[in-house]
């Protein structure tokens, strides 16, 4: 994996053209996402995370406690 790609968040918007073969300077322009960080590229946080739904909050228990593999 190309390490200028690791915990960075992009808002992806499809349009007609050719394909990009690399995307290398894309994420190298995008400021790295902070450890604490639950929401999209750049959004402020705006509902804690005990406002969210318990779905949810069971989720970030897993993938935080690093219990989910592979197969999701």
């Amino acid at each position: 994996m190309n390490p200028v790609v690791i915990v960075k968040t992009l808002e992806l918007i499809a349009e007609d053209g050719p394909e990009q073969e690399d995307l290398t300077s894309v994420f190298a322009s995008i400021m790295p996402d902070t450890s604490e960080s639950l929401d999209g590229a750049e959004d402020t946080v705006d509902l804690p995370v005990d406002h969210e739904p318990e779905r949810f909050r069971s989720d970030l228990a897993t993938i935080t406690a690093g219990n989910v593999g592979p197969e999701g």
